[in-house]
């Protein structure tokens, strides 16, 4: 990599011409605006849909002939989606008690078992039951927001301009809401068997749910990969302050992972992804569920921010851009915009 830099500063050092060089100081604003990914890897994920995000800045500008640099402070918002797969929790557990085995669910009691109840929950006329529940439709929705500081450097060539380099993060706001599905099923032993969708007796049938949890400032940094790609629309009147406008396509891709494994949530006690109802409790609700989203759980997913489309520079100077000729020549005047005719 530090090769790679040396060759670049070496191409742009030669390209200076050694006299008739105007160096060009601006003041920079920027917005950039598309579409956003958090990409979260985990076995749990099913699909990454992500969602829209936006960056405002503004920084300081150089130009000298051919190369570009670009420094400043901005204001980063991403947004994303995550849907995850179903899964199942179990609270107690049938045993034998003639051989101290555990009889799965489902399986068929016969006459020289006798199951009884370890663990689970205990229901209103004081019989214990196991509770098994089915989580559906899980799913998180991110909005995660970094105050980032962008260097990049580039060329401008023919109208035609490209910049790239690095950018460190902080994270400033961060929150997550988690939307499911959950049915919950009562085993009971011997004959009773078990109980299902009768919500008078708390057993329930895909009752949605969801719990939103705010993380501010517990993200690592990020540092992000920056490319752009676009075009110079150059003003020609030196009496306008705005001296030049870019219009270019964008990626941001966060290289290092983003997600803390010191920070778990305490919206459950034991940080997992949902929160149940711990075994024998008498009188508590066996579907006080409680979601957490998955980058704030114990299951610690790794997490790459990601931003693509759009974005639109403004550069204000006392200096003139044209006045020097870099634009001059006629395959490069259908950029230029005077501002004598607006």
């Amino acid at each position: 990599m530090k090769h790679y830099l040396l060759y670049f500063f070496i191409f742009f050092s030669i390209s200076l011409p050694a006299q008739n060089i105007k160096a060009v100081h601006s003041f920079n604003i920027w917005g950039q605006g598309g579409y956003s990914n958090l990409f979260i890897k985990n076995s749990e994920v099913v699909s990454n849909l992500g969602g829209a995000g936006g960056i405002i800045g503004f920084g300081y500008g150089y130009k000298n002939n051919h190369f570009i640099l670009e420094v400043g402070l901005e204001f980063d918002y991403k947004s994303s989606l995550s849907k995850y797969n179903d899964y199942r929790m179990q609270v107690g557990k049938f045993i034998d008690e003639y051989t101290d085995k555990e009889i799965p669910i489902g399986a068929t009691i016969t006459s020289e078992m006798y199951p009884i109840v370890e663990g689970g929950l205990i229901h209103t006329d004081g019989g214990k039951f196991v509770m098994l529940y089915n989580f559906t439709d899980l799913r998180d929705s991110y909005k995660i927001c970094y105050l980032n500081i962008p260097l990049r450097i580039g060329g401008t060539f023919n109208g035609f301009y490209f910049l790239i380099g690095p950018k460190i993060g902080l994270n400033i706001l961060s929150h997550a809401e988690t939307n499911g599905k959950h049915s919950s099923i009562g085993y009971f032993p011997q004959d009773i068997g078990y109980l299902s969708d009768m919500p008078h007796h708390s057993f329930v049938n895909n009752k949605a749910g969801s719990n939103i949890t705010r993380f501010n400032g517990k993200l690592n940094l990020n540092l992000a990969a920056s490319v752009e790609v676009g075009i110079n629309l150059l003003l020609s009147n030196r009496n306008v302050r705005l001296q030049e406008l870019r219009v270019a396509l964008f990626a941001d891709y966060g290289v290092l992972n983003i997600n803390s494994s010191n920070y778990i949530s305490t919206k459950n006690s034991n940080g997992d992804v949902v929160y149940i109802p711990a075994t024998d409790q008498l009188g508590i609700d066996p579907n006080t569920v409680i979601y957490n989203s998955l980058i704030t759980s114990n299951i610690k997913p790794s997490v790459n921010p990601f931003i693509t489309g759009l974005k639109v520079t403004m550069l204000f100077s006392s200096q003139c851009n044209y006045c020097y000729g870099q634009f001059s020549n006629r395959r490069t005047k259908w950029w230029v915009i005077d501002s004598k005719k607006r």
